[in-house]
């Protein structure tokens, strides 16, 4: 399930209200519809499954179901790299 970008101060007590390309992306890419839930996620590590009950052109609004806690990963990965020329050592960073 994709997630839609909220800054914090559009969060007020239960409710939210997207606005610009948040809102463009929700309603016009994935055709979200009234009653749709969602993921949003604040940009401070909070994350919140939320319902649409408003949409208009650029705007979406909802209330605010749930807080998703965050999880923590089980396994803890430490990658180790011998000393290699820059384009081998950027690669294997960004492949791991």
């Amino acid at each position: 399930m994709p997630q839609f970008f909220l800054p914090p101060d559009r969060i007020t007590g239960s409710s939210f209200v997207l606005h610009g390309d948040e809102a463009h992306h929700l309603l016009k890419v994935h055709r979200a519809r009234l009653g749709d839930i969602i993921r949003i996620f604040d940009g401070t590590g909070r994350r919140f499954r939320a319902r649409i009950d408003s949409a208009a052109g650029y705007e979406a609004g909802g209330t605010i179901l749930e807080e998703i806690p965050e999880t923590l990963p089980r396994y803890r990965l430490t990658l180790h790299v011998a000393a290699l020329p820059r384009p081998k050592f950027e690669e294997i960073l960004e492949k791991g």
